[in-house]
This record gives structure tokens, sequence and C-alpha cells, in this order.
């Protein structure tokens, strides 16, 4: 059985297939989904968090050095004094140069 349908109902139907028409080629052309294709979720890093990063994988203390330092400055022998002076020239040599 038909519908008697007012004078604007019949264009307001047709308006209505068609979008319905435009949505479902729009699903087919999209792999069946009506929303909009998903992009890869992504991350992105300052400079800052990759050498933070990079850092992890090197020894906080290198402990071979710090026990050869150890045992020169346990030597009766070594002369402390003479060896502070040249860390403290290089340290002002190699700010002024920087």
């Amino acid at each position: 059985m038909s519908e008697v349908q007012g004078p604007g109902e019949a264009a307001r139907t047709q308006r209505l297939q068609r979008l319905r028409a435009q949505q479902l080629a729009r699903k087919a052309e999209s792999g069946g989904s009506s929303l909009p294709a998903r992009q890869p979720d992504r991350a992105e890093f300052s400079q800052e968090a990759r050498l933070m990063s990079q850092m992890r994988d090197v020894p906080a203390v290198r402990q071979e050095l710090v026990q050869a330092i150890k045992a020169k400055i346990n030597n009766p022998a070594y002369n402390l004094d003479a060896a502070f002076e040249r860390a403290m020239e290089r340290m002002i040599s190699d700010d002024l140069m920087s």
C-alpha cells in the first residue's frame, strides 16, 4: 500500500534518499566504515628527552677510573698538591677555551 504525501514530503523523501545513498557510497569507499580513517598514534620527543634517554646507557661512574685515582691518592709517594694544581689549571684553560 502506498502512502499519500503532501507536496513538500516527496521532495524531502528524495533528498533523504540521496543523502543515504551518498553515505552508503562513502562507507563503501572507506572500507565499510562510516567513520573517517583513523591515523596511527604518534609521539614526538624533544632533543633533551632523546639525550636523556641516551644518557641512561652511559654508566654514571667509571669505576675503573675511580679505583685508579683512589689508588694514586692512597699512595704516600703521590703528590696530591701538584695533581690538584694541574687539575685546576686544566679546568681553567678548558673554561677559557669554550
